[in-house]
């Protein structure tokens, strides 16, 4: 029986369709390493390119506590990973006892084998056990023993993302056993052979030249990446110290699993941590583009979680919460990995390459088998010494020599070039891919252009009304009240430290209709109108509207909505979202018949567009309220 065990959590470029365990054969891993010394390396660089010969090199292990290696095999066939099984006693997981735990590594992560069906990053599992104990109100979250936090961070490493470097040996081998390197070292070999020592030293100098410009690019990555990566800042945690709780200021490198750590405006948060109380407005526009910033709070059921690389703008005091990723685990980590830590692949040149080499290869053994009959035939002797240097001749000159230097050299004259840019090339073996693009779509036309949007207008079943030329007063005596409401008060806003926090494009709407948003006597966040509004719908002058059951905006239902509640317990549904969702919910009497030709129409110009609806509950507390809704608008 073969033994398989599926990745539960795999957070890195490829997914693996399996996991295999693994012994090592030794008598045939010696022979491997005594064929690499006598071939002088060409085992090496045929095991390397085709990763899947190595599978001959280990046996299949029925039992996964004797595996002292695991296969680890992706989507893409060509991307076999083989690595070995260590085996601890130690602490991995916050708030457990000490135990043996079995992992093996995947670049920066480490995977723990649970037993012989699951490998779950060890990471994972820590945070799917702190979010058990969140949602249990019978739980309590103590702080971390220091003793414990220091063999988790001996287990897991300081939390910081950092690129090691390889070491010249490595980078040096990496670069020899690549294509290009060792199809010019043939050709050096060949041209030694010929006796052309004029080329065979221009040879010599090409690849100097080339292993030194991969070095030094390589180098310059490296450290570029770490500028960019390293972060550390002081921050508060929370632990038990000689058993009694105390807080502590330490740097953020030292931050481990589990901390329960006192969130503070930053302008890079350095772990991935779930919220335990309080709550705090971030932009996370590095991770997801989205230049508007979020509110997160302890007691919303949505996105509780903040991530590394955000930006803490505003924090109410006493905001806590609990460290659930460290180091490259984290979303920063994640998404950086997933960018740079590509499986080495062949490029198209490289293939075409080979198949030239192969097919010239061909060609010149028939002719030379034609050339050596002729000359046994007709002319009674043969020249192997002639024949021998005219295929190598003709082999060196169909593919010139410097054809390699000059895709090497331009390479890294086009990288210099865009570094001076501040543009920086983590593949330059890619650019001669790039250099043929004429068009590059982009979906984020608003975030390329400029860091917030502009109310254009609202398009009504009477008309387009510009954002100039709103009038609150015309609306409500035209009885458009709900239109103002969904404008006005239908949006993700929050207040955080008394500042008012969201999408910038839903303030100015809200400001436009002449509402703010506050914080009352009794700590309700509520929508205050404008004395006008107030005056004509006869409100009292202290009078603001209450938000009730919000739903934030879901990539699913695409759209958000909430209830004002007014006078008497009664309440008005309003919800704002793509129009494809809104029309659905909509009362058909009330869509206008030609709403798809404006959707188009506004969409064609460059326009976001949105749909607002609205119904009128006899009590906040009715029951799926989004069905038969009222159309107010685009």
């Amino acid at each position: 029986m073969e033994m398989y065990a599926k990745m539960t959590s795999f957070r890195a470029r490829q997914t693996p369709n399996y996991v295999k365990f693994l012994s090592r054969r030794n008598g045939l891993y010696y022979a491997y390493l005594t064929s690499i010394f006598l071939t002088i390396g060409i085992t090496y660089l045929i095991f390397n390119w085709f990763q899947s010969m190595k599978l001959i090199l280990y046996d299949k292990v029925d039992n996964w506590e004797e595996a002292t290696f695991v296969l680890i095999k992706t989507d893409d066939d060509d991307c076999i990973l083989i690595k070995p099984i260590f085996e601890e006693n130690t602490t991995s997981e916050p708030r457990k006892p000490q135990t043996k735990v079995r992992y093996f590594h995947i670049r920066q992560k480490k995977f723990k084998i649970s037993d012989g069906t699951h490998c779950t990053s060890i990471q994972d599992s820590v945070q799917s056990d702190i979010e058990g104990v969140i949602s249990n109100a019978d739980e309590a979250l103590d702080p971390l023993a220091q003793e414990q936090a220091e063999k988790l961070l001996k287990f897991h490493g300081l939390n910081e993302i950092r690129t090691r470097n390889p070491g010249t040996l490595t980078l040096l081998i990496n670069f020899i056993s690549s294509p290009l390197a060792v199809y010019q070292i043939v050709l050096l070999i060949f041209e030694i052979i010929i006796g052309s020592y004029v080329h065979t030293s221009v040879l010599v100098l090409y690849v100097i030249v080339q292993g030194f410009i991969a070095l030094t690019e390589q180098w310059e990555k490296i450290d570029r990446l770490n500028e960019i990566t390293l972060h550390s800042e002081m921050i508060k945690v929370k632990r038990l110290v000689n058993g009694s709780e105390t807080i502590l200021e330490i740097n953020s490198t030292q931050v481990v699993l589990g901390d329960i750590i006192f969130v503070e405006a930053s302008s890079n948060f350095s772990v991935d941590a779930l919220l335990l109380s309080g709550k705090c407005a971030v932009n996370e526009s590095i991770l997801t583009g989205e230049s508007s910033i979020r509110t997160k709070s302890a007691s919303s059921d949505s996105d509780k979680l903040l991530r590394a690389s955000s930006a803490v703008e505003y924090v109410n005091k006493g905001t806590i919460a609990v460290v659930v990723r460290t180091g490259w685990d984290t979303t920063k980590g994640s998404l950086l990995e997933s960018a740079l830590q590509k499986p080495k692949k062949w490029q198209k040149f490289e293939k075409d390459l080979l198949i030239i080499s192969i097919t010239l290869l061909i060609i010149v053994s028939i002719f030379n088998i034609y050339l050596m009959i002729y000359d046994i035939v007709f002319r009674g002797h043969f020249y192997a010494r002639g024949t021998l240097n005219r295929t190598l001749e003709f082999i060196t000159g169909c593919v010139a020599p410097s054809l390699f230097f000059s895709f090497v050299v331009s390479g890294w004259i086009v990288s210099t070039r865009l570094k001076n840019k501040g543009i920086f090339c983590f593949e330059s073996e890619q650019l001669r891919s790039v250099g043929r693009i004429k068009t590059i779509c982009f979906d984020k036309t608003g975030t390329l252009t400029e860091l917030k949007m502009k109310f254009h207008g609202v398009q009504t079943i009477d008309g387009f009304v510009s954002r100039r030329s709103l009038n609150v007063n015309h609306m409500l005596s035209s009885g458009k009240t709900d239109l103002i409401f969904a404008l006005a008060c239908c949006n993700s806003l929050d207040i955080v430290e008394n500042k008012i926090t969201g999408d910038p494009l839903e303030i100015e709407v809200m400001h436009s209709m002449g509402f703010n948003y506050v914080i009352d006597e009794s700590e309700n966040q509520v929508f205050v109108p404008s004395r006008e509004f107030k005056r004509v719908s006869r409100l009292p002058h202290n009078f603001a509207f209450k938000k009730d059951k919000f739903t934030g905006f879901s990539h699913t239902s695409r759209k958000m909505s909430l209830i004002i509640e007014a006078e008497g317990g009664k309440g008005t549904y309003l919800t704002k979202g793509a129009p494809e969702s809104i029309v659905k919910l909509c009362d058909p009497n009330s869509l206008p018949s030609d709403i798809d030709r404006f959707i188009a129409n506004f969409a064609s110009k460059g326009f976001r567009v949105l749909a607002l609806a609205s119904k009128h509950l006899s009590s906040v507390n009715e029951e799926n309220p989004d069905t038969n809704l009222n159309f107010l608008g685009l």
